[in-house]
């Protein structure tokens, strides 16, 4: 385990390096230091973006769209 734990300390380092540098996209660097002021409130980071049809179908991954089922037990649903 401390490998792994050495080698994540060494690539923050790195990442504080870039931003510290100035040679960081603004965007990438804005994006950096959000999850570390969310890490030192304690918050929980932003989930991923999720892709849309279209930027998946783009890439060549194919979706299906499911329909809408209300679980069992909800109104206008028998439960036996």
């Amino acid at each position: 385990m401390l490998p792994r734990l050495r080698a994540q300390e060494r690539l923050d380092r790195i990442d504080d390096g870039a931003l510290a540098s100035g040679f960081v996209k603004q965007v990438d660097r804005q994006r950096a230091l959000a999850a570390l002021e969310c890490a030192a409130r304690g918050d929980e980071p932003e989930p991923p973006a999720k892709p849309s049809p279209a930027e998946l179908s783009g890439m060549g991954i194919g979706f299906v769209v499911a329909n809408d089922v209300s679980p069992v037990g909800e109104e206008g649903v028998s439960n036996g």
